[in-house]
């Protein structure tokens, strides 16, 4: 059965409401994530409205994956923030015995702290899901900057990934940690990563390998190993000079003489196996640096294609973007304006672009309002056959059409001289 879900506010906190069904409330499942705080999961409450039971899953101050990134692409530190959450969710569900699978993988209803980061789910157990890992990593696909090399090659892999009946946190992990450590290799040749091709061809013909293996923790020989080297050989040829001494100062026995020989030849043998040793070891750590030279350089060698094959895509960009300049850049009257009221009627937003953003973040909103009522992203307009659409994004302060306060998520429609309010800032729509 699929849940009923809806966006409602108690005029200070924002809430998803989902009804979970009489029958479900006291489930094991349900009493886990409703009586704990589990990290990665929105913090819920179950409340009974009209005789009906519900999950109210808190949402103050966050936006949904599918808003924030409806008009920005996913680069590389946001994709690896999202599956952080993620994987530190899955270790935090295996702590209470809660399924993986039960959690709602849908751009709409994953939420994230903006200025954070922080990204939370929802747990919905026992419900089939419209929407699976996998289709969710083809949301990621498609929002992902393909101008980000890391980003498209990790996405791509996850995608993989997602193909597969059981994910495993595990994995996932792994794809991240790989390209940190590539990243840890690449940083030795590579010291700015804005420096022209040309430059960085300068910088690599340079580089040697010995640079690398500096930074190798693992590769010098430690001091024990040293001393060992030094210690066994000395300690043979002091005892061989024993005997031989013994023999020659000395009137042995048969029986004496005999041992003494022994002790000589057991001497003797055992300088050589160990001048062996030595031999044989050295000749090993000659093929380990051989193969890791060889592995650094096919790495190296693939960088330098991406990295040339990067620089050739950006200076076609460059050129297509002064020649856009060129002919398309013309200064147009915008059609739809907000005009400020009261304090702020010297303030005009020009509604240039759909959909535009208003917010007090400089990062995530197309137009900046400096003011402590305004959310980090507050508000976005849309266009849809000519005509313009407020909607809500789940602000703190909420925002007003006419004086009545709008459902968050929601597109509701403006018509000319329309009073909008963003939190304490009243604006008219012509």
């Amino acid at each position: 059965m699929k849940k009923e879900m809806e966006y409602i506010s108690d005029g200070s906190h924002n809430y998803l409401r989902v009804n979970c069904g009489e029958e479900r409330k006291n489930s094991y499942q349900y009493k886990m994530i409703t009586e704990n705080t589990i990290r990665g999961l929105l913090p819920c409450r179950v409340r009974v409205v009209n005789g009906n039971t519900y999950l109210y899953y808190e949402i103050q101050s966050k936006q949904s994956l599918y808003y924030r990134y409806e008009i920005k692409e996913i680069d590389y530190e946001s994709l690896k923030t999202i599956f952080f959450h993620l994987c530190q969710l899955g270790e935090e569900l295996e702590k209470y015995f809660l399924d993986f699978n039960d959690v709602l993988f849908d751009e709409k209803y994953i939420f994230q702290n903006i200025e954070t980061g922080e990204t939370d789910f929802l747990f919905l157990p026992g419900e089939e899901k419209e929407k699976s890992f996998a289709a969710f990593m083809e949301y990621i696909v498609k929002r992902i900057n393909h101008k980000d090399i890391k980003a498209v090659e990790v996405s791509y892999r996850l995608y993989d990934l997602s193909r597969q009946e059981h994910i495993l946190v595990e994995e996932i992990k792994s794809f991240f940690d790989e390209k940190e450590e590539s990243e840890f290799k690449t940083e030795l040749y590579l010291k700015n990563p804005e420096d022209d091709i040309g430059d960085w061809k300068e910088k690599s013909e340079d580089w040697e390998w010995e640079d690398f293996e500096k930074n190798q923790p693992i590769k010098q020989e430690p001091e024990k190993a040293k001393m060992r080297d030094i210690i066994i050989p000395a300690a043979l040829c002091i005892a061989l000079t024993i005997l031989i001494c013994i023999k020659l100062s000395c009137v042995l026995t048969y029986g004496e003489e005999t041992l003494l020989i022994a002790g000589v030849v057991l001497n003797i043998g055992l300088l050589i196996a160990y001048i062996v040793y030595r031999s044989w070891r050295k000749k090993k750590r000659s093929l380990e640096k051989s193969k890791r030279e060889e592995t650094f350089a096919m790495e190296k060698e693939d960088f330098t294609q991406k990295r040339e094959a990067i620089a050739a895509w950006q200076y076609e960009e460059q050129e297509k973007e002064e020649s856009y300049g060129e002919t398309v850049f013309l200064e147009q009257e915008a059609e739809n304006i907000l005009c400020g009221l009261g304090k702020y009627e010297k303030t005009i937003i020009k509604l240039e672009h759909f959909p535009y953003s208003i917010g007090k973040l400089k990062e995530e909103a197309d137009y900046v309002l400096k003011d402590n009522s305004i959310s980090r992203l507050h508000a976005r307009f849309y266009q849809e056959n000519k005509s313009v659409y407020i909607m809500d994004l789940n602000s703190t302060n909420g925002t007003y059409k006419n004086g009545f306060r709008i459902p968050s998520n929601e597109k509701i429609l403006l018509e000319e001289g329309d009073e909008i309010a963003l939190g304490k800032i009243r604006f008219c729509y012509r």
